[in-house]
């Protein structure tokens, strides 16, 4: 048995192999904001905010 992917961002009209896992996508989110927050000494909270940013649409989607 497979393990079950989770995606962030799929394509119409493309397959599986072109999205974007949500791994990935929180992954980079969280580098993200994490470069954000540190302008007010706040990285740490912009790394973690970026790796829950999507919870809410994983539990109530």
């Amino acid at each position: 048995m497979s393990p079950k992917c989770l995606y962030a961002h799929s394509k119409p009209n493309e397959p599986p192999e072109n999205w974007q896992l949500l791994e990935d996508h929180l992954k980079k989110v969280a580098e993200q904001a994490e470069k954000y927050a540190a302008a007010f000494q706040s990285a740490d909270w912009g790394w973690n905010a970026g790796w829950l940013h999507d919870l809410g649409i994983m539990v109530n989607g």
